[in-house]
């Protein structure tokens, strides 16, 4: 997994949230998966975000765009 582009194991993910968001009114998560990830991984990180503080987890679907004719 990554946050802000560097890689972060889970056991060290709470610390890094923590650290990145400590300075900042907005404790807003933006998650981004791939598709093949499980929901138990995604369930663990959330997790992990509202053990560092953070209030709001957003998690936008990307749909595929629809062929035109």
């Amino acid at each position: 997994m990554f946050f802000e582009n560097k890689p972060v194991e889970m056991k060290n993910l709470v610390s890094v949230l923590k650290n990145a968001f400590s300075k900042q009114d907005d404790k807003t998560l933006t998650m981004r998966a791939d598709k093949h990830i499980s929901n138990g991984l995604i369930v663990e990180v959330m997790d992990a975000a509202k053990g560092a503080g953070l209030k709001k987890i957003i998690a936008p679907t990307i749909s595929t765009p629809e062929k035109s004719m």
